[in-house]
């Protein structure tokens, strides 16, 4: 079980002071219009995750064989993005006529479900061969991992659909 709590204005490092947080400029949060620099911190992490992990070993066909499996849940959140309105909607001026407004949309639980099915071998002394399938997101969810925006529409980000993995190696001892 995991909790995050994560607090801040940039939700990352590469973003930059835009001209609004720069000048206090006026924007719209929550409705209201208020100054750049009264905006809450935005918790943009997902709270809380748990994971469960199985793992399962057994001989079979002359090899060792194991399964794995790690079933695991993220909590929802809400997750912050901005438009460009005309400012004189909100009753205000700016020099370019234009404002920033703060929207939030909702970002659903996520879950997932990898696999791992692997072989060992023995071939010569204590070397093995040794062959591993792995599949993530075996149910092929599709979960929202963030959320980007453009000064149109807010872009979701998803995170990384079925895929599977195969290796096929050897062990030198």
């Amino acid at each position: 079980l995991d909790w995050t709590n994560v607090k801040r204005n940039k939700p990352d490092y590469s973003s930059v002071l835009s001209d609004d947080d720069y000048y206090d400029a006026p924007v719209v949060y929550d409705g209201k219009v208020i100054n750049a620099s009264e905006i809450p911190a935005d918790n943009f992490a997902k709270p809380y995750s748990i994971k469960l992990g199985t793992s399962h070993q057994w001989r079979m066909l002359g090899g060792d064989w194991h399964l794995t499996n790690t079933l695991s849940y993220k909590q929802g959140h809400q997750a912050r993005y901005t438009t460009t309105e005309n400012a004189t909607d909100y009753g205000v001026r700016t020099p370019t006529g234009d404002i920033t407004v703060y929207n939030t949309m909702k970002i659903n639980g996520s879950y997932n479900w990898d696999m791992n099915l692997g072989a060992e071998y023995k071939v010569q002394g204590k070397n093995k061969l040794f062959l591993n399938i792995d599949v993530f997101n075996l149910t092929n969810r599709k979960n929202i991992a963030i959320l980007n925006y453009s000064s149109t529409k807010q872009i979701p980000t998803y995170e990384m659909g079925r895929s599977v993995w195969l290796e096929l190696g050897y062990k030198y001892y």
